[in-house]
């Protein structure tokens, strides 16, 4: 998936490390809770979520630029659509997606 996709634009890893918890309890809380939900109750604000979710979507954009594969115009276009809609993204539970 690209930068929009799972975990909104993180890995199940990275997003587990940045919350401090393993994976089956990552795995386990995204079946039942949002992410912003789920980051509040690991002490993480809203902000600081939305800043780790955004990065990892600007390296990913980055890493797919570098290779060849989107233009930095796609990029560019691809991250302006990803923070447009990355509220709504962390107030959804996103169990279809574990």
């Amino acid at each position: 998936r690209g930068p929009g996709g799972m975990h909104m634009g993180a890995g199940l890893e990275d997003l587990a490390g940045f919350l401090g918890v393993d994976e089956a309890t990552l795995r386990a809380e995204l079946g039942t809770k949002s992410l912003a939900d789920i980051a509040a109750e690991h002490g993480k604000s809203r902000d600081e979520l939305k800043a780790f979710l955004t990065e990892n979507a600007k390296t990913a954009l980055a890493g797919l630029v570098a290779d060849g594969k989107i233009t930095q115009e796609q990029a560019d276009e691809r991250l302006s659509d990803f923070t447009s809609h990355l509220d709504e993204g962390i107030q959804e539970a996103i169990a279809a997606e574990v």
